[in-house]
């Protein structure tokens, strides 16, 4: 998703809105835009003819349109490119994503048919007819209107496209909600495959021409002196013949070479070819690395496999160990990696990045394989890999010298993809699941990027885990966990999450925290009175014990100055604390 992302932000970054404004106009949009039933729409021209800065307008301005109209239509976006994502598989994975991401009520049912799906056998991620099955079946009952957008099927190769196409037709077919818009080079043999679908081709304009010179000279050559700047875009926009890529060619050569004065920019600008000589050019170019491909004299077309690969090099990464290697670094190397402290022989924290870059295939697969440690059909444990990324897994296996490097080293709130959103609080989650070693809290803690776990939240999940298990109450190194709350109540009491947090810990039965916390108030008059605000709890602390059973707390908070309020206190229904204490008969509360 991050490439597709900036891949689109690289788009808006270059395009003239205006210059785009047509495409609304068109009555074959308007009647898709409008229409009831399922539709496709498809935006044909040249290459360079500004096909992917058009669908990146489009994109906005249908999630724009869309904000005003109920049920919200959903946008769902893929640019296709010749080095990655032309597969159909690619392109599903992406919209499904995008899907899941815009509507988060589809999270757990998509997880639940993942786990069910890997449990029998079978990768989703790599089955492409088990995706279209659940994007099927799930757009039937959504209910919400839904645009896919598809850029670029031109990169994608014949079969491919066909195969894509056919079960986009599929999935329109058994829901009225869904229209499809893509876009795609001017080529009879494409054209072929969209037979049917209307078309907007985009022509050569010498109005947006002008808007689309400007744009791009605007910003990538703002500093020229102003005579220059209109030599440069008088030129072009006569020149350009509805190329847009040809004009930014040409200013990205202008800004390579650093002309700025008027006469070597005027015969800069006449000695630069023009759009058609571009395409002539790429034609010799084909043809000429096409050159040595010769027909064989004597073919067979009824040969076997067997006899085509008779003389091909033969390479079985099997038979030369690399599955078994495999296999043992996935289910091992975790092993080694917290063996490791001594500095001179910690692993690069950019090698880690990359091993366990967040949402990669290289995490995907050697996680899968991790649970997988025999071979078998069957996980041995559940292991969701789209929950970690190199801090989560560095807290969970690497050592402390090791978390503690990448801490130092890593830009965590940084632009790159590496790292999930808020990793801290990612990794300190999966620290309170299933490290232990609770200690490893208080390097997250006191690391530079610290603060994103000094607050509520933290805390929050602090509880969820403490409360969730019996066993979870006797587990080492609580006490450290409980004492990071002496770093953040000026924190609290300024905020004002004092109150939540101990209504909270009352109701999951955390007497540690809840004496933390009323200890701290001793000497803190804002918290305490913060705390003891009956009109800030949902029901009054000591209620809140009584209904979780939990005669500690309760016996606790008795003692505590100021607490009568709470043992006074009245629900909506007019009970007291002896009525809801007769809901367990437990002689311990009444006592």
């Amino acid at each position: 998703m991050s490439r597709q992302n900036q891949r689109h932000v690289d788009l808006q970054q270059m395009r003239a809105d205006i210059a785009c404004e047509f495409l609304l106009a068109d009555t074959k949009f308007i009647q898709w835009y409008n229409s009831t039933d399922p539709q496709q729409l498809v935006i044909v021209g040249e290459t360079g003819s500004g096909k992917s800065v058009a669908m990146s307008f489009l994109i906005d301005e249908l999630r724009k349109r869309n904000k005003r109209r109920l049920p919200q239509p959903k946008v769902c976006y893929h640019y296709c490119q010749s080095d990655v994502g032309s597969q159909p598989i690619h392109v599903f994975c992406v919209l499904i994503l995008s899907l899941l991401e815009q509507l988060p009520g589809l999270k757990r049912t998509f997880f639940e048919w993942y786990k069910r799906a890997m449990a029998s056998g079978i990768e989703p991620a790599t089955n492409f007819k088990k995706l279209e099955g659940w994007l099927r079946s799930t757009l039937e009952t959504l209910g919400r209107p839904l645009i896919f957008a598809i850029d670029g099927l031109d990169e994608c190769d014949r079969q491919s496209r066909g195969r894509l196409l056919t079960s986009l037709k599929a999935v329109s077919d058994k829901t009225s909600s869904l229209k499809i818009l893509l876009s795609t080079r001017l080529e009879e043999r494409i054209l072929e495959q969209l037979n049917g679908m209307g078309k907007i081709q985009m022509e050569c304009s010498a109005a947006r021409d002008r808007l689309v010179v400007e744009k791009t000279v605007e910003t990538r050559l703002s500093y020229l002196p102003g005579q220059v700047k209109a030599l440069v875009m008088e030129a072009l926009s006569r020149s350009a013949r509805g190329s847009g890529i040809w004009t930014r060619m040409t200013v990205e050569l202008i800004e390579t070479r650093a002309i700025r004065a008027l006469g070597p920019m005027r015969a800069f600008l006449d000695e630069m070819p023009q759009p058609r000589q571009l395409w002539e050019l790429y034609a010799s170019l084909y043809s000429r690395y096409t050159a040595d491909d010769h027909v064989p004299t004597e073919v067979s077309l009824y040969c076997s496999w067997e006899a085509w690969e008779k003389d091909m090099v033969h390479y079985d990464p099997t038979e030369r160990g690399f599955g078994e290697l495999f296999v043992y670094a996935s289910c091992y190397w975790t092993e080694h990696f917290g063996a490791v402290s001594a500095a001179s022989l910690l692993p690069s924290v950019a090698d880690i990045e990359v091993l366990c870059r967040a949402g990669s295939t290289r995490l995907h697969n050697w996680i899968a394989q991790n649970c997988r440690s025999d071979c078998a059909t069957r996980p041995r444990f559940a292991f969701d890999s789209s929950l970690y990324d190199p801090l989560s897994i560095t807290s969970l296996y690497g050592s402390e010298a090791m978390l503690q490097r990448v801490l130092d080293e890593s830009d965590l709130d940084g632009p790159g993809d590496a790292f999930l959103p808020s990793p801290v609080m990612k990794a300190a989650d999966q620290i309170l699941q299933w490290s232990n070693n609770l200690e490893r809290l208080r390097i997250l803690w006191e690391s530079k990027a610290g603060q994103q776990i000094h607050n509520c939240e933290f805390f929050w999940l602090v509880l969820g885990q403490w409360s969730k298990f019996p066993s979870e109450k006797h587990r080492v190194g609580w006490d450290g966990v409980f004492g990071l709350l002496d770093h953040v109540y000026d924190t609290m009491t300024e905020e004002r999450w004092g109150s939540a947090l101990l209504s909270k810990a009352v109701r999951v039965g955390c007497l540690p925290m809840v004496r933390g916390l009323f200890d701290a108030a001793r000497h803190r008059i804002r918290l305490r009175t913060e705390l003891l605000d009956i009109s800030q709890s949902e029901n009054s602390l000591i209620g809140a014990a009584v209904c979780g059973n939990h005669v500690d707390v309760m016996g606790y908070l008795l003692v505590q100055q100021g607490i009568e309020a709470h043992v006074q206190y009245h629900n909506v229904r007019g009970e007291n604390v002896l009525h809801l204490a007769s809901r367990y008969c437990n002689p311990a509360v009444f006592r």
